[in-house]
Parts: structure tokens; sequence; C-alpha cells
């Protein structure tokens, strides 16, 4: 909320099982449920699935990219409910730059027939004291499709404190 206005409210709840199939490859199964009424839809639900393979798997570089099909049922703000058939790729890219600093960036990109949507994290994960690490991150969200005067690029910065147990 800004003034008094709120000008964004989003959720994201995702979960992303993996089956190894070989030193650096494997399968996945994706669930994903997301709300943002500013971008035009109260409700996505993501089913999917695809394989994956490990890049880059040393001891302070890491890249996996993934890529398969995703079925996406979206209930719009009109009332509309659309179910589509959507392609999936990611990649997941993390550096240990020190023991104490690392630096990562996460991208998925979902592409329909009409729509698609493509995000991207990045962060800066600094170990503070024990259990305790701080991240500064920087998110994209980018819709296509979006309903009239609706910006399709949503930006999210954030300094977090974590702490582990």
């Amino acid at each position: 909320r800004t003034d008094g206005t709120t000008t964004t409210q989003r959720v994201l709840a995702s979960w992303q099982p993996n089956y190894a199939m070989g030193d650096r490859l494997y399968g996945y199964g994706l669930t994903q449920y997301e709300h943002d009424r500013f971008l035009g839809y109260e409700n996505r639900y993501t089913l999917g699935g695809g394989i994956g393979y490990g890049i880059i798997d040393s001891g302070e570089v890491s890249l996996d990219l993934e890529g398969g099909p995703a079925i996406r049922t979206t209930d719009f703000m009109t009332g509309e409910t659309e179910p589509t058939l959507a392609g999936r790729a990611s990649l997941d890219f993390a550096w240990k730059i020190t023991p104490t600093l690392q630096f990562s960036q996460t991208g998925s990109f979902f592409l329909e027939s009409d729509d698609g949507s493509a995000s991207a994290l990045t962060a800066l994960d600094t170990k503070l004291i024990g259990s305790l690490k701080a991240r500064f991150s920087y998110n994209v969200q980018y819709e296509r499709g979006t309903p009239p005067g609706v910006d399709p690029v949503d930006t999210l910065s954030r300094a977090t404190l974590i702490y582990s147990f």
C-alpha cells in the first residue's frame, strides 16, 4: 500500500518434486497457484512436468535448466475461466562467491497460445551471525495479454532477514 492505495497484491505457492534419473538428469513435477488481481486474474492453477539437466555442478557454481509441458487454468477478473496448454522453461543459477556470500538467479517462462508469463528473481544472500542471513532481492514479473490499461511488468525489491533452523 502506498498512501492508502493498494498497488500490488500477489500470492504464489509452488511445489516441485524432482526425481534423479542420473548424475545430472532428473524429472520433475510442478504444481503452482497464483493470485494477482492487478495483472488481471483472480486465480491461476498450473500443473506440469518435464525434464531437467544440471549443466554446471561444481562446489561454487550450479546451473540447472528445465523444460516441459504444463496445463494452466486461469480465473480472470471478468469472470471467465480459461484452461490452456503451455510450454515451460526455467533456469536456476547459484554462485557461492565466498563462504558467506551467495548470488542466485532463477527464472521461468510459460508460453501459451494467446498469453504467457515470465518471472525472474535475482538475489544476494549474506551470512550475518550463526543461522541468520540477509537477502537483497529483485523480482520481475511479466504477463502477456493483460487487460487494457494494466502494465504488463511488475517489479518488487526486498530486503529480508532469514533464520535457518
